[in-house]
């Protein structure tokens, strides 16, 4: 089933009469006839009824009406939309403080209309205090901002390689056992989810064992009780976290963590989480968080390709040094909403996994229940018979 033959059928639903229907789209009717015979034989369901010349909708086809047109009208919206983007038209969304929203940032807006008047732009304002501004922010928001400081940061490092910055120190001139290491580990409050959680703690366990010399910090009860219950000493617990990721408590635990780097008591920072590979596999990861590596920030270029003008003011390192913590503030928020989503998408598994053996179970149970019902109605029956015959015998004496 393809596009054009949605469009086919609903098109014959309006119309209801495949001569004018065939004529609207400009095909032939066998066209029309076989594309509709096509769809009908993959649903295995008739779509239409003839009733003379005209045509009438089944309960089928009334159903599947609705469907088709709804999946239409999205796909329409979103060529309407591409188009519109490939313009340089669309919406503008600004979350503002309330005093810049009196005056600046609307002029600055009528400005921008005015030079620009080919351009179709709407303009959307939101006025708050900051906190409750990045609470509101959805991890689509927020993806474009974060992924343009990832490439701004890329692009610093292609012009100035050797640019020196706290972030990207490599601590070669320590010994592995005197490194202070720190993990974030990312849990659950809840249990039954499957092994969601025994993996994150697995992962956690063995490398707490391989670095003696370690800071826990931990989110999530479950994560909390385990290390706790092993004596496990915790540096700091963010509680309230997991089951409502926001960005403004992921910025709230990477200020924490960026203030011990700086300070030198965490000389690696390390975070492990749960990542979505598919609907139905997910993953446990452990990233470096700090010290950054510079490598991991290196796009291939062509040798010919021609470099633009860079200008960092008031210096490369001023600049990187303020870009990169917003940078670790994405990536926390990131693993917290990954893990979320991993966490009830495990849930749902496991709850479905035990609806399913609770099934069988019952299945196997009435299974045993008839068998034992039919054979104490056999010997029922055949202690009757006995008790006939018995009775039978004891008359012909």
């Amino acid at each position: 089933m393809n596009i054009y033959n949605l469009r086919y059928f609903v098109t014959l639903a309006r119309i209801r009469q495949y001569t004018k229907a065939a004529a609207e789209l400009c095909i032939t009717q066998p066209s029309l006839s076989h594309a509709i015979s096509q769809m009908e034989k993959e649903l295995g369901v008739k779509l239409f009824e003839k009733n003379g010349h005209k045509i009438t909708l089944t309960q089928f086809g009334e159903e599947f009406l609705s469907y088709a047109e709804k999946t239409l009208d999205v796909l329409d919206d979103g060529i309407a939309s591409i188009k519109r983007s490939a313009m340089g038209n669309g919406t503008i969304r600004l979350g503002l403080v309330r005093p810049l929203g009196i005056s600046y940032v609307p002029r600055m807006a009528a400005a921008f209309i005015k030079k620009n008047p080919q351009l179709d732009i709407d303009f959307t304002f939101h006025t708050d205090v900051t906190g409750r501004l990045l609470d509101d922010m959805q991890l689509g928001d927020t993806e474009p901002y974060f992924f343009t400081l990832q490439s701004e940061m890329s692009r610093i490092l292609r012009h100035i390689p050797d640019i020196s910055s706290i972030y990207f120190k490599t601590n070669e001139d320590k010994d592995a056992a005197d490194k202070k290491v720190g993990y974030i580990v990312i849990t659950a409050d809840k249990g039954l989810a499957g092994s969601y959680n025994h993996n994150v703690l697995k992962i956690a366990q063995e490398q707490l064992e391989k670095n003696p010399n370690h800071s826990l910090f931990v989110l999530g009860e479950l994560g909390r009780h385990y290390f706790e219950q092993r004596g496990i000493e915790i540096e700091k617990q963010f509680h309230y976290t997991v089951q409502n990721p926001t960005l403004n408590r992921a910025r709230n635990i990477s200020e924490e963590i960026i203030e011990l780097y700086r300070k030198g008591e965490l000389d690696e920072v390390y975070i492990i989480y749960t990542s979505m590979i598919n609907a139905i596999q997910e993953e446990t990861q452990i990233e470096q968080l700090l010290p950054l590596k510079k490598a991991d920030f290196n796009i291939q270029i062509p040798v010919d390709f021609k470099r633009e003008e860079l200008a960092l003011k008031p210096s490369p390192e001023v600049v990187m040094d303020r870009i990169v913590p917003d940078y670790i503030v994405g990536f926390v928020y990131g693993a917290l909403v990954e893990s979320f989503s991993c966490e009830q998408n495990a849930r749902m598994m496991a709850m479905e996994a035990a609806s399913k053996s609770a099934k069988d179970m019952l299945h196997d149970l009435d299974i045993q229940y008839n068998r034992a019902r039919q054979a104490s109605i056999t010997q029922e029956i055949t202690e009757v018979i006995a008790g006939a015959k018995s009775q039978k015998k004891k008359r012909k004496k």
